[in-house]
């Protein structure tokens, strides 16, 4: 009888915490495929115009990589180091550009510099989720992915 109670009772609270987690994930907005694209899309139209050869990362919430784009004729390595600059923007979520002040107080590099896999230089900015940019000067990367950011500002505040 007690263990029937007991079982009836843990069934209902994995119910009912399943339910909640669910009402949870449902209300926490999320970076979409659509929005993604749409961010990167703006990012490598600029790039195209300046003729500044690009890589666009786009990671979700949860640093996992939800869009990618290569221009043609661009160099490897930017492809790494724009998904670094994404999962080191998404994983704090603040820029890179503003992650290089902690990494390099005063020009001397901190214990945080020494962190595996983060990237202190410009073209990653959070959002929900980050963008990343590599393939010009960081400065060049930095504005790029701000027009990503821009490009989608209304769709993100939905």
């Amino acid at each position: 009888m007690f263990r029937s109670a007991f079982l009836s009772a843990s069934a209902a609270a994995i119910v009912g915490l399943t339910v909640l987690s669910a009402s949870a994930a449902e209300m926490r907005p999320i970076l979409t495929l659509e929005v993604a694209q749409k961010m990167a899309n703006a990012c490598l139209a600029m790039a195209k115009a300046e003729s500044w050869p690009m890589h666009v990362s786009i990671m979700d919430n949860h640093g996992n990589l939800k869009f990618y784009a290569r221009m043609d004729d661009t160099a490897l390595l930017p492809q790494k180091i724009s998904m670094m600059k994404a999962e080191t923007s998404a994983g704090f979520p603040v820029s890179t550009k503003q992650i290089s002040n902690f990494g390099f107080a005063d020009g001397a590099p901190t214990p945080f510099a020494f962190v595996p896999g983060l990237i202190f230089f410009e073209g990653g900015v959070p959002i929900i989720g980050a963008i990343g940019v590599s393939g010009s000067s960081a400065e060049n990367d930095g504005k790029c992915a701000q027009a990503g950011i821009d490009a989608v500002a209304g769709d993100l505040s939905k």
